[in-house]
C-alpha cells in the first residue's frame, strides 16, 4: 500500500506522508529552524539548563540527522529525557522551536515511540512504589502545556508531537486531558489558520484510536470541518478531512452525522484530479465500515 492510499488497517502505522504534506507551513518552517545554530553554553552558564542536559544536547545537536538516528539507538532514553527537560526549562522561543523540531525528528522514526513509553512506564512504577515519590518526567504533559504558548509554530509542533506520543504507541491520554486537547484542536479548525494541515494531521493520527473517536464526534469538530470542507481548499486539505471522516465512519452510530458531508464530497469527487482524494471520498460514500 502506498502512502497516498487508504490504509487497510487503521490501527497500524501511517507514514508521515499520509498525514502531512512536504509543503505545509510546519514542515517548511521546521526545515529552516533545523538549520539554525543554537549556542547552548550561555544557557549552562546562566543555569537555565543542567550540566548533564548541556553535555547531551551540545553533542547531539552538532550531529547530522543520520548520526542522530544512530546515536538514538544506543542512548535514546538519555537523549529523549534531555530534550523533554529542555522543553520545560527553556523559555526562549527560538531555542524552544529548535528543541521541538529535534523531538519531532525522533518521532519520525516510529520505533522510537518505545523510548517515550519507557519514560511513562518508569513514572508509573515510581508512583506505584510510593505515593510520596517526587513527580516524574512525563512524555506528554510538557507538550500539552506548550499549547498555551503564543508562538504559532511552538503550539502546532507541540500538537503534532503530542498526537504521535498518545496515538502511535501503547500510551493513551486520560479523558480529561483528551477533551481539553480536542477542544483546543477544534478551536484551531479555521480556514485562515496557516497551520491547518498540522491540526488535521494530528487528528488523523488520533482518530486511528477507537477510544478517541467519541470525544471528536461529541465536540463541534465535524461542524468546523464541514465549514472548511464546503469552501475552496487545497487537495491536501480535502484529503485530510475526508480521511478523518473515513476513520469516524468505522463507528456506524456516527454515520448519520456524516451525511452533511455527502453533497460536498460528491462535488469534490466530480472535480478532484488527485487519486488519493478520490479513494477516500469513494470509501466514505460507498464502502461499509
Amino acid at each position: 500500500m502506498t502512502a497516498l492510499g487508504i490504509p487497510s488497517n487503521v490501527n497500524g502505522n501511517i507514514d508521515e506522508d499520509t498525514v502531512i504534506g512536504v509543503t505545509d507551513t510546519l514542515t517548511v518552517r521546521a526545515s529552516h529552524i533545523r538549520q539554525e545554530a543554537i549556542m547552548w553554553q550561555p544557557l549552562l552558564r546562566s543555569a537555565v539548563i543542567k550540566e548533564h542536559d548541556y553535555n547531551v544536547i551540545a553533542t547531539y545537536d552538532t550531529m547530522t540527522q543520520e548520526q542522530q538516528k544512530e546515536r538514538l539507538k544506543v542512548d535514546g532514553l538519555n537523549i529523549v529525557k534531555t530534550l523533554i527537560n529542555l522543553t520545560v526549562s527553556i523559555c526562549n522561543e527560538k531555542i524552544l522551536q529548535h528543541v521541538l523540531v529535534l523531538i519531532n525528528d525522533v518521532l519520525n522514526d516510529k520505533e522510537n515511540i518505545t523510548i517515550f513509553e519507557q519514560i511513562e512506564e518508569t513514572g508509573a512504577a515510581m508512583r506505584e512504589a510510593s505515593k510520596d515519590a517526587p513527580k516524574s518526567l512525563s512524555s506528554w504533559e510538557p507538550f500539552l502545556d506548550l499549547l498555551n504558548r503564543p508562538d504559532e509554530f511552538i503550539k502546532n509542533q507541540s500538537c503534532l508531537i503530542l498526537a504521535k506520543v498518545i496515538s502511535t504507541g501503547k500510551f493513551r491520554l486520560d479523558s480529561k486531558n483528551l477533551d481539553w486537547l480536542i477542544n483546543w484542536q477544534v478551536s484551531q479548525l479555521l480556514q485562515s489558520n496557516t497551520y491547518l494541515h498540522t491540526i488535521l494531521a494530528s487528528q488523523q493520527l488520533m482518530l486511528r484510536i477507537p477510544e478517541y473517536r467519541a470525544p471528536f464526534h461529541n465536540s463541534t469538530c465535524l461542524d468546523k470541518m464541514l465549514n472548511i470542507f464546503s469552501t475552496r481548499i487545497s487537495f491536501q486539505l480535502q484529503y485530510q478531512i475526508v480521511f478523518c471522516l473515513w476513520l469516524l465512519s468505522f463507528r456506524t452510530t456516527y454515520c448519520n452525522k456524516l451525511l452533511d458531508f455527502v453533497k460536498p464530497s460528491a462535488e469534490i469527487l466530480r472535480q478532484a484530479m488527485k487519486e488519493k482524494v478520490n479513494k477516500n471520498n469513494n470509501a466514505v460514500l460507498t464502502e461499509p465500515p
